[in-house]
């Protein structure tokens, strides 16, 4: 999973990085963690544009801003408790209307994840590029409509999969699905394919970037017990 990540760059030095058009005040945090408002790029027309929307996907159908379980993370690829087959991201009720007509991108200069085994267990521990570049998580959005007030809340959840090999290794079981620059256009225009192609796409394409960890501090008395 991946329930905090850290973005050291300002919003123009991103709109100028990645040709993108500002269209949110940002209010810049050390870190983002679930209901933060964080910046993400999507498409709009011919233009890329830097939004800011809420951590954590709230589903349009949902009758309330706060879903009631975790909804930051979405994997590719899931497990039926019961019957144990693979359960593609596109028919999970949570994530089936936003993968087939929403995508976004979201800058990270670092991801963090807790780690119960290896080196670094007990530990959150902070996964960045070796050479200091920005990571860029595939990433699905919605907006949700209070039928009350008419407030409409843009949210997102970063897309995962099976871990990146330094991350495997270290000791966490998935990784953002990170894109090299070339692939954002396909990624951002849904309408170019399926549902079930995107999954392919993006297992195709995603990154592998070279990277390096550390710890960002202790995890909370206890964590033994996941382990």
């Amino acid at each position: 999973m991946c329930a905090q990540f850290t973005l050291f760059r300002k919003p123009g030095n991103l709109a100028k990085r990645y040709e993108l058009t500002i269209e949110d005040e940002m209010l810049l945090r050390p870190r983002f963690v679930p209901t933060y408002k964080a910046p993400v790029i999507t498409r709009q027309g011919n233009h890329r544009t830097l939004r800011a929307m809420r951590f954590g996907l709230v589903p349009a159908w949902s009758k309330e801003p706060k879903v009631k379980f975790a909804t930051y993370n979405a994997r590719l690829m899931s497990e039926d408790k019961k019957t144990g087959k693979p359960v593609p991201i596109y028919d999970k009720p949570t994530w089936r209307s936003a993968f087939r007509t929403h995508h976004c991108l979201v800058p990270m200069t670092t991801f963090i994840e807790p780690l119960y085994t290896g080196q670094y267990a007990g530990n959150m521990v902070a996964f960045q590029r070796t050479d200091q570049e920005c990571l860029v998580a595939a990433g699905i959005w919605e907006e949700w409509t209070n039928t009350t007030t008419g407030e409409v809340i843009p949210s997102f959840a970063i897309l995962t999969d099976d871990p990146l090999p330094f991350v495997k290794e270290l000791g966490h079981d998935r990784s953002p699905v990170f894109l090299k620059e070339p692939a954002f256009d396909r990624w951002l225009i849904p309408e170019q394919g399926t549902p079930a192609s995107f999954v392919d796409f993006l297992r195709e394409v995603k990154e592998v970037p070279p990277l390096t960890a550390a710890i960002d501090r202790p995890l909370a008395k206890g964590w033994e017990k996941r382990v």
